[in-house]
This record gives structure tokens, sequence and C-alpha cells, in this order.
């Protein structure tokens, strides 16, 4: 379901502009056929975990980016490992559930505890770069910088257009 979100069109209109704010799941749901000049993406890429839905958020986004539309994207990159959390080997952050088994997948079981993925950690600016490139972008900028706000993991910053 598409909604809206009050707080960013009160924020344009206190700056004189008009704009267009959605909230919505790419993964799974369908946004219209209305074109984007700009989507940004603030820290969620890595929390989307199947690989599937990761494909689908990017050609989402590709799908209704203009042809001359910008994807900006901010993600964490590289492992983690704390009390809290634990990247595996493929990137998968997995956080404690408890002790119930949840009802769904995918879950882990291990030292008394159930586990369920919380992100997906690409190891790499180049991996987090050739995963954007292979659906249809080509990233024209890109960096990586150090942060202590998501528990020291770098995070990847990139500026992308559509490889058409």
């Amino acid at each position: 379901k598409i909604h809206n979100n009050l707080f960013p069109k009160k924020q344009a209109q206190k700056r004189n502009l008009e704009i267009e704010y959605w909230v919505t799941d790419l993964c799974q749901e369908s946004i219209g056929e209305l074109k984007y000049d700009l989507i940004i993406d603030s820290h969620c890429f890595h929390c989307i975990v199947p690989e599937d839905d990761r494909r689908r958020f990017l050609q989402s986004i590709h799908r209704v980016l203009t042809k001359e539309g910008v994807f900006l994207t901010e993600t964490m990159i590289g492992t983690l490992d704390n009390d809290d959390a634990q990247s595996d080997d493929n990137g998968i952050v997995w956080t404690p559930y408890g002790t119930d088994e949840p009802d769904y997948e995918p879950r882990v079981y291990r030292d008394g505890y159930w586990y369920v993925p919380q992100r997906l950690l690409r190891p790499s600016k180049e991996e987090i770069k050739q995963e954007i490139n292979q659906n249809g972008f080509k990233v024209i900028w890109d960096s990586v910088r150090a942060t202590r706000s998501t528990q020291d993991v770098p995070s990847y910053q990139g500026i992308a257009i559509k490889n058409d």
C-alpha cells in the first residue's frame, strides 16, 4: 500500500517547494506508472536480505526513474561482529530472536537461541557497486566512509544513473 508521509511535505512547504513524496515497499508492491527524477535510499538497501528482494528493489527503482533520473544510495558494507549481531560468510547479519522459534524463514538455531536475518552487507565497495550495475544502473560516483552511527560498519555512498 502506497501512503503519504506528511513530514517531508511540511518541510517542503516551509521552503516554498512543491514535492511528491511516497513511501512504499519496493520489493513487494507496484508503485504505479509515475516516473521520478530522483530516488534516495538512505540506509534501507542493507536491510533487504533475500537476493530476490534485493533484485526486485533495484529493478523497481530502475523502472520508475526517468531517462535522466538519478538514484542515490547510502548503505552499510563490510562485516559486523559484536555481542548483539554477527555477519556470516555470506554477509548476512544474524540477530538474536529468542528461545521461541520464529514463524518465518530464514532462521537459524544455535547456542539455545533462534536468530533471524537483519541485514545483508556486501563485503566491499566493488561488490555493492557491481550489484547496482548488474541491475540496469551505471554508478557514476561512489565513496566509502567510516561511521560510528552504524556500529563502526562503513557506509557506501553511490550515485547511479540508468544504463540504457
